[in-house]
């Protein structure tokens, strides 16, 4: 999907999780805006937001489905951009450059 910045994007500071498939977290709270996102902790205590969709939860953890990563992608006007999935409100993306990462779909136009 062929997607244009129409707001920019600033990522989180925090360093992102970046999860194997087979790897355990410990599930927290659900977003309240966007519910298939839950903020998740991982075995050496970094926390983030991680979508239900990679992982099968069991009781108060959860194992990851498939590799995932919670790197956010910096954005400006103009951006032309690539975009590799959507959750919920949320688009893992792809820019010019080469450089991935998810990006909030209210700053993102299909063109």
């Amino acid at each position: 999907m062929k997607l244009t910045v129409t707001h920019p994007h600033i990522p989180d500071p925090a360093a992102p999780l970046e999860l194997a498939e087979g790897d355990i977290i410990w599930l927290g709270p659900q977003d309240d805006l966007s519910p298939s996102w839950y903020w998740c902790t991982d075995k050496m205590g970094h926390a983030q937001w991680v979508p239900a969709q990679v992982f099968e939860r069991n009781g108060e953890k959860a194992t990851l489905t498939r590799a995932y990563s919670s790197r956010e992608l910096q954005t400006h006007v103009g951006d032309a951009l690539e975009g590799l999935e959507q959750i919920d409100d949320w688009w893992l993306c792809e820019n010019a450059a080469g450089q991935w990462g998810w990006v909030p779909e209210g700053g993102l136009k299909k063109i």
